[in-house]
């Protein structure tokens, strides 16, 4: 009986995740996506519905023969919420979001670059933006989860930084564990622009994608410059190392020659894991224009009989909360991945 009831929690949040990551999805679709029984995938979408997880409504058109338009499924908004958070020096930001994107608060909160402020600043902010959510009577009022995406090298797995330059963080430092001794809740940690890049393939056809966030911290030496790299391939997170901090300038290189070795080894990448966009974000936008040229530049594949889709360059989606709606978007996705989406009875 325990193997049976694992067994179908498990196919249950496979189903929420589909339809989650496919708003619209018909349960012809989901039989399809999820290589399930259509009746199976039926009877697990109507046991969603009767809990108040999913919801179905008429939409799309008729096929050739007429009759009525399909039956279509989607998330409810009642749910819950992921709480999103951009950690770096000088402003921290957050950004609740829930299960349909739809944005419940935004909050900025600066912070010293002193590492021993970091978990208390959190542990308050998180309780008082909770606080501020149930007040306000929305009905996505639980808190489900946590995504921290953090301006430096970080270990996934374990929930800790192991290198900010931002906080003057130099030695493992745990983030996860003492979040969720107080909240309770998954916390899912990540590298900033792991996370960037997770909120910008939220949006349709948009699959394959490099992000790159670059930082130009005070001082403008090579130590205050950090870029940070994120990438999304076939709809999911890649994870590994980070290899934030090494594709900073060396000491005395002018910024003309660390922009063009920058777009060498953006452009490099692109070619080899073949993503079909590169997101420029932080402070990158601001050399948008000199950057941008020369990544094409060095990824141009002209010379080959049949050509390559064209490798698109753009801002971010979501500009100054690229991190903090990101973050949140990938710890969803880690809920889903872990099997802790908390699933009725």
């Amino acid at each position: 009986m325990a193997v049976q009831n694992r067994l179908r929690r498990d196919n249950l949040n496979r189903v929420i995740e589909t339809v989650w990551r496919n708003q619209g999805i018909s349960r012809a679709g989901l039989s399809r996506t999820l290589r399930m029984d259509r009746s199976t995938a039926g009877q697990l979408s109507d046991f969603l519905i009767h809990e108040g997880i999913l919801q179905e409504y008429a939409g799309g058109s008729t096929g050739p023969k007429g009759g009525r338009p399909p039956t279509l499924l989607r998330v409810q908004a009642n749910v819950g919420y992921s709480l999103g958070i951009e950690l770096t020096y000088p402003t921290l930001r957050f950004s609740a979001i829930d299960l349909t994107g739809i944005s419940l608060l935004e909050r900025s909160v600066d912070i010293p670059a002193d590492p021993s402020t970091v978990l208390p600043t959190l542990i308050r902010e998180i309780g008082e933006i909770r606080k501020a959510i149930r007040s306000a009577g929305t009905r996505s009022s639980e808190l489900l989860t946590v995504g921290v995406g953090v301006s430096g090298v970080v270990d996934s797995v374990l929930g800790a930084i192991e290198l900010s330059d931002a906080f003057h963080i130099h030695e493992t430092t745990e983030i996860a564990e003492p979040l969720f001794a107080a909240f309770g809740v998954p916390i899912a940690l990540y590298n900033d622009a792991q996370a960037c890049a997770r909120g910008e393939s939220s949006r349709k056809d948009r699959s394959d994608l490099l992000f790159t966030v670059i930082e130009f911290r005070p001082g403008y030496s090579p130590e205050d410059i950090g870029v940070g790299l994120g990438i999304v391939l076939d709809g999911q997170l890649r994870h590994g190392r980070t290899i934030t901090h090494l594709l900073r300038p060396e000491t005395g290189e002018n910024n003309a020659a660390f922009l063009q070795n920058l777009a060498h080894s953006l452009a490099l990448i692109a070619n080899v894991t073949g993503v079909t966009e590169i997101v420029l974000g932080g402070d990158a936008e601001d050399v948008f224009d000199d950057l941008a040229p020369q990544i094409r530049r060095f990824a141009s594949r002209e010379d080959r009989r049949i050509p390559d889709p064209p490798l698109r360059i753009s801002k971010p989606l979501f500009g100054d909360r690229a991190v903090s709606v990101g973050a949140a978007y990938a710890a969803f996705e880690r809920l889903f991945q872990n099997l802790t989406f908390p699933m009725p009875q």
